[in-house]
């Protein structure tokens, strides 16, 4: 008996003590070390369970009603928080994790600064699912009090919603759904316009320290998105009579629709034509009156008729037949079209195979495919790039840019097409090693002017991404007739002959006349002029040291 109640009672005591255990296990586990687990959750190479796990044990030591509580536990936890939301690499579920933590404190000064991440953030934020839970707090957040502080945000939506995506459509974007919640009332076009118009203002609540240049890319941003919501300028047009007259920020475009009878579609068309109002190079002034006295000139079919509008892309063409080949100026569109067709005939011409998929289908790249979507402006601006491949120094500079560009496998080359007398300091000092034309000698000729990528732009040997030069060039860059850039990886590459996907991206949003000039057997360069529609025309082949031979 006196055993049995001994073994009892070390039982007992063994229960007790493995439990005991068990409690000091779980209690470590609960608490686990601040600085391991901050270490764990921002560790890339952990697996998503064990960072959220580590994550959970900072929330419960020390997120909960400390976190506006500077310089105590819960500032730490708020610290790692934020780092996770800025970490683009981390797992989604992770970093929308961090994201409702931070949401659950509505101390004013802390939300402040959340809402502050979140502006900052947003804009280049890559993950959907965080972007669907950032869009989501700010429509609880009106939709519970008014949050009209949360318009404070309104910037950083418009330059995400901006962003050109394959999915989800622009009608069921998340941005769209917060921005109309913002605004009850008004249409994502008003709102867009408005961001436009007072980046700095009361709409998007006036935030102090923020910089111009983070002004000026809202600004663009809501130019870009209207351009995509409002693609043939209808609303704008509208809006822009009803806004004030003395607004700052439609002068640009204002005098652009008056004077060059083009309005900017995307931001970056109305950074160019900001630049061409804006350089400081000698010729800008006479560049301007020069191009709007040409286009003064056109008619009502001219300016808009078969194939759309007069375009930004097209002024420089017209401006330079105007002093070089006055009689394209009067003839009309179908007039135009015969002559560029006359052009094409006999010449040798490849169409691009590559990324076609596996129908073994050829793209589309002859006038006949084009021709309904080539308004009056396109044809006269091919006619006029065709002049520009006839001109034996432009092809001399060329196949020496194709060596070059050849020689060099990280990176794709490019660069513009000039006529001699828009280069920068043109007319009275034309730089880059253009001789003044004296007596009309060199008159109407062009340039090909290339540029070098830089280190930080080579991305590999099938890309090119131009660099900020190539749209500036010394104050010259609205000037250009045209950007091109190159195929050559291999002298014989004529699977490639015509733009890519992401060179046709290219073309739409910047929308500037485009070249690809790719390789096909040696001394033998083909080019295929493209535009913003997706309208691409093979122009033949150009041999090396000869602008007759094609």
């Amino acid at each position: 008996m006196r055993g049995t109640t001994l073994d009892s009672m070390s039982n007992f005591l063994l229960s007790v003590l493995v439990g005991g255990l068990v409690l000091l296990g779980a209690a470590g586990l609960a608490n686990g070390d601040p600085v391991e687990d901050t270490a764990i959750v921002l560790d890339a190479e952990a697996g998503l369970s064990k960072r959220t796990a580590a994550l959970e044990r900072l929330w419960a030591a020390g997120g909960v009603g400390g976190m506006g509580e500077e310089g105590g536990a819960g500032a730490g936890v708020r610290a790692t928080l934020k780092n996770l939301i800025w970490k683009s690499s981390a797992p989604s579920p992770l970093r929308q994790n961090a994201l409702a933590k931070l949401l659950v404190d509505r101390t004013p000064a802390v939300e402040a600064d959340t809402r502050n991440l979140l502006r900052l953030r947003l804009p280049t934020e890559a993950q959907w699912p965080v972007i669907d839970d950032i869009c989501a707090a700010v429509r609880k957040r009106v939709e519970g009090d008014g949050g009209s502080e949360w318009k404070e945000l309104t910037g950083s939506l418009v330059r995400s919603y901006a962003r050109k995506v394959p999915v989800p459509p622009d009608a069921d974007r998340p941005e769209r759904g917060a921005l109309l919640a913002l605004y009850p009332g008004k249409t994502i076009e008003e709102i867009a316009f408005q961001v436009y118009l007072k980046p700095e203002g009361e709409m998007v609540g006036l935030l102090e320290g923020q910089m111009a240049e983070l002004l000026h890319k809202q600004r663009l941003a809501a130019w870009e998105l209207l351009g995509r919501l409002d693609a043939d300028g209808a609303q704008r047009a509208a809006m822009l009579e009803t806004a004030a007259t003395d607004d700052p920020a439609l002068v640009p475009i204002r005098k652009a629709a008056t004077e060059l009878k083009v309005v900017p579609v995307t931001g970056s068309e109305l950074a160019w034509v900001t630049g061409l109002l804006d350089t400081k190079d000698a010729g800008a002034d006479a560049y301007w009156s020069e191009a709007s006295a040409a286009v003064q000139r056109l008619g009502p079919d001219q300016l808009k008729g078969v194939g759309g509008v007069l375009q930004l892309r097209n002024v420089e063409a017209v401006r330079w037949a105007a002093k070089n080949q006055p009689e394209w100026l009067v003839r009309n569109r179908s007039q135009l079209l015969a002559e560029f067709g006359e052009r094409l005939q006999g010449r040798r011409k490849w169409r691009k195979t590559a990324d076609m998929g596996d129908s073994g289908r050829l793209s589309k790249e002859t006038l006949e495919d084009w021709q309904n979507q080539m308004s009056w402006g396109d044809l006269l601006t091919v006619l006029v790039v065709d002049e520009a491949l006839k001109d034996a120094g432009v092809l001399k500079s060329l196949f020496k840019q194709a060596g070059a560009d050849r020689a060099d496998t990280s990176s794709e080359y490019g660069g513009g097409l000039w006529s001699v007398d828009t280069v920068p300091g043109a007319p009275a000092a034309p730089k880059w090693g253009v001789k003044q034309a004296v007596d009309g000698a060199g008159a109407g000729g062009f340039v090909a002017h290339g540029y070098t990528p830089r280190p930080g732009q080579r991305v590999n040997d099938r890309t090119f991404v131009a660099p900020e030069e190539m749209f500036t060039a010394e104050g010259a860059g609205g000037r250009a007739l045209a950007h091109y850039h190159f195929h050559v990886q291999s002298i014989s590459n004529s699977d490639y002959a015509g733009p890519g996907v992401g060179d046709l991206e290219y073309a739409a949003t910047h929308g500037r006349t485009c070249v690809v000039f790719t390789s096909v057997r040696e001394g033998v360069l083909n080019a295929d002029y493209y535009q913003r529609n997706g309208a691409m025309i093979d122009l033949g082949e150009f041999r090396e040291g000869s602008k007759e031979d094609r």
